[in-house]
């Protein structure tokens, strides 16, 4: 759900287009007709805020869990230098709530942890920027083809309040960062990944598996789920230098199109911290109890884990069947 309300989606243009009358009427006057446009437009990027600051509290919140983790870790394998070094950046986090001052010198895994939801961060702001960029980039060419309209009825100064509203746009504070970033960072995939409403992957899935790969598994549910949970856990324990792809292969298909792959590698992020570290302190995730659904198209997986000195069943995790075989899915529904 999170993650979902990151995208505006079709809001903005769906309202509008709406709000313009058909060739046969005239266009109405400029103001009224712009104060719809606003509203659209402003509770538009108000979800772009609410989505941003919601994710924000979300890593904080797995930061403060895997400076815990990493206590308890040390604390077993009897490491006093780096414990009393992660016990004051867990003493400061808890007083100032940020990422901003921590002190993780004399701790590789502290640095390390650091260094990883620093760049979570820094990827929250490419994704809002470029939200907003698109966001403000349609509301302008809506207002672009309203001033056209206007010229053509001869209402010049209803024309010119639209071209002065366009104008007001383009210097908003928010505005100006969000192409500053996108020009900076044009290169960059943050920025060149499609919306995903028009994004169409072009990995195995619906419409792109090999023949015969739908019955390839029939029968065997559980055992493929098995394989492809630990397929799963090596992904994560093979991620370097943030990319994501392997993890995002293993998710449904259809959860991709519609969140696009930079939000879906965000949300599996703060996992490939913890396993990774689990993983060199000698930990072992199983696959665990495994449940599919009367439809046989998904199941809940409760996966075990066990390392030195705990064993412990972890979250659930869903799994949906998709052309024969099975992907994570995100959420129970």
């Amino acid at each position: 759900m999170l993650i979902r309300s990151l995208s505006p989606g079709p809001c903005l243009l769906a309202l509008i287009f709406a709000a313009m009358p058909t060739q046969a009427q005239p266009l109405p006057e400029a103001d009224a007709y712009l104060a719809k446009l606003k509203v659209s437009y402003e509770a538009n990027l108000m979800k772009i805020r609410e989505a941003d600051q919601a994710v924000r509290k979300t890593l904080l919140k797995k930061y403060a869990y895997n400076l815990l983790e990493i206590e308890r870790k040390l604390k077993e394998t009897g490491q006093l230098d780096p414990l009393l070094v992660t016990r004051r950046e867990i003493a400061r986090f808890k007083q100032e709530g940020s990422l901003e001052g921590a002190e993780v010198e004399g701790s590789t895994d502290l640095q390390r942890l650091l260094a990883a939801y620093r760049k979570l961060f820094d990827n929250i702001d490419l994704t809002s920027n470029k939200r907003l960029y698109n966001l403000s980039g349609k509301y302008d060419q809506s207002l672009r083809r309203v001033e056209a309209s206007y010229t053509k009825e001869n209402r010049i100064a209803d024309a010119v309040k639209v071209r002065e509203e366009r104008d007001a746009v383009r210097q908003r504070p928010d505005v100006l960062a969000a192409m500053k970033a996108a020009k900076e960072t044009k290169s960059a995939t943050q920025l060149q990944q499609p919306d995903p409403e028009n994004w169409k992957p072009v990995r195995p899935g619906p419409g792109n598996v090999a023949p015969g790969i739908a019955n390839q598994f029939k029968g065997s549910d559980k055992k493929r789920i098995d394989d492809r949970y630990h397929d799963f856990i090596e992904a994560l324990i093979g991620v370097k230098d943030n990319n994501m792809d392997a993890v995002v292969e293993m998710v449904n298909p259809e959860d991709t199109k519609k969140l696009g792959e930079q939000l879906i590698g965000l949300t599996f992020a703060p996992a490939v911290i913890m396993v990774q570290f689990a993983d060199k302190a000698g930990g072992k995730f199983r696959e665990g109890k495994i449940t599919v659904g009367e439809d046989g198209n998904t199941a809940v997986q409760i996966p075990y884990f066990s390392g030195p000195g705990e064993d412990k069943d972890l979250d659930p995790v869903y799994w949906v069947k998709v052309e024969g075989d099975w992907y994570l899915r995100l959420g129970k529904n």
